[in-house]
């Protein structure tokens, strides 16, 4: 038996021009693609823009937090304010993430110093100020908190034009490491013998304490609670430093 595989149509197509080629495939069925691949731009752009309105869409409260320089709280105090604030997970179901685009709120804390003067303060969502000022009373009830005009407002419209007087420089810190390695925290400034603690932001407080006439300094940490599936990767790295089996999930391919 005698099998003649024809190439005659494979070749004619492939000596049309690019024009008649692309005609060719997109009228037999590659406006398919085309649409699906339109479709997913238009969902990934939508989901953007939603998310943007959606944060648009929450007030936001700024508050300055005054401790008395007397207080003798622990530190273990701020670890539950920590836990308090976590309070504000929520989980949106598959609809309220990718269409109206809802995300975990979260809270900025900020330490910002306006020619020398030092402020802290907690940016926060202002369905959850109240959640906010009762972590702090919580923990430091001779605590004063105050709403405050956002010190961003004091920064001129015209600091981006090249003839402005003002000079801007700001940075973001990342991890050198995954982050499932450990920070080190407040335990680690403290002397186990002699019990005398060593206060990690006392260097940076003396140098926003510096800052002369015109000068502004802010550090910002933007937190949100973010459940425990972060875990799993610390998991996994550390049996790859013992030099553990690992057992790789399966998935459709396997």
């Amino acid at each position: 038996m005698e099998i003649v595989i024809d190439f005659s149509r494979l070749n004619d197509f492939l000596y049309q021009t690019p024009g008649q080629i692309f005609w060719t495939l997109f009228s037999h069925g590659g406006w398919l693609i085309f649409v699906i691949f339109i479709l997913i731009d238009w969902l990934a752009l939508h989901w953007r823009l939603a998310k943007k309105k959606y944060l648009n869409s929450i007030p936001q409260t700024l508050l300055a937090i005054d401790i008395p320089k007397e207080n003798e709280q622990s530190l273990l105090a701020v670890e539950q304010i920590f836990a308090t604030l976590a309070g504000i997970k929520a989980g949106p179901n598959l609809y309220e993430k990718y269409w109206l685009g809802k995300k975990q709120l979260y809270f900025s804390l900020e330490i910002i110093s306006l020619e020398g003067y030092i402020q802290f303060l907690i940016r926060t969502p202002a369905i959850f100020r109240d959640l906010a000022e009762a972590a702090i009373y919580a923990q430091y009830p001779e605590a004063e908190i105050t709403e405050v005009v956002d010190y961003v407002d004091l920064i001129p419209d015209d600091v981006h034009l090249e003839s402005t007087p003002f000079n801007l420089w700001g940075t973001e810190f990342v991890l050198e490491k995954p982050d499932c390695y450990p920070l080190k925290t407040y335990k680690s400034f403290e002397h186990t013998l002699s019990q005398m603690f060593i206060d990690p932001m006392a260097s940076l407080l003396e140098v926003m304490s510096k800052l002369g006439k015109g000068e502004q300094l802010g550090l910002q940490f933007v937190i949100a609670p973010a459940g425990d599936h972060w875990k799993e990767h610390g998991y996994h790295l550390i049996k790859e430093l013992i030099g553990a089996e690992i057992k790789e999930s399966e998935h459709l391919g396997d």
